[in-house]
């Protein structure tokens, strides 16, 4: 259907739109990042086509191209907490964790109420082997939202991890009181 919609009108945003995520769904990104750079000709300003590049780009595991794509999504938006959380998890990913570090707590700066945030930090805490700052953040991210199991399995994770049984199995206990 798309197919025919772009040999009437080969710009039509809605149709180039669709193909490029039936592209990015079926994992065929050569095609997926020709349709969006094609998009963005067209529609510079749309920040939802600079995101998806960077997706792909981030899938590909292409970490500056996924970066420069995010911060254009924040330059044209500068309240989009996706676009920088996917900056975050991309420096997390290089392994940059000071940068991911950074960014963690901007977003925590800007949205203080947002669980995911303070469960990102404890992560990246985490891989530090910052276990007392990982705790603190995940009891963060539980304190926002009670029933916020990832952050549980977290601190239950670096309880097993040190030796701390009981503490982890109070942790599982308290998940499966959660999510039976």
């Amino acid at each position: 259907y798309y197919q025919k919609v772009t040999r009437l009108n080969p710009n039509d945003e809605d149709a180039l739109s669709n193909i490029a995520l039936i592209q990015f769904n079926n994992e065929n990104y050569k095609e997926a990042k020709k349709i969006y750079r094609r998009l963005i000709k067209l529609h510079p300003q749309n920040e939802n086509y600079y995101y998806n590049l960077g997706a792909i780009e981030e899938r590909l595991q292409n970490w500056d191209m996924a970066l420069k794509y995010y911060n254009k999504v924040t330059m044209l938006n500068p309240n989009d907490q996706d676009a920088f959380n996917k900056i975050g998890e991309v420096y997390y990913n290089k392994k940059d964790y000071q940068k991911a570090r950074i960014e963690c707590e901007k977003l925590i700066a800007k949205y203080p109420k947002s669980e995911s945030n303070y469960n990102n930090l404890g992560l990246i805490e985490e891989t530090l082997g910052n276990w007392e700052a990982a705790i603190q953040n995940y009891n963060k991210a539980i304190d926002i939202n009670p029933n916020y199991e990832q952050a549980y399995n977290r601190m239950a994770g670096i309880y097993f991890t040190n030796g701390k049984y009981q503490d982890a199995k109070a942790i599982f206990e308290k998940l499966i009181t959660i999510n039976p």
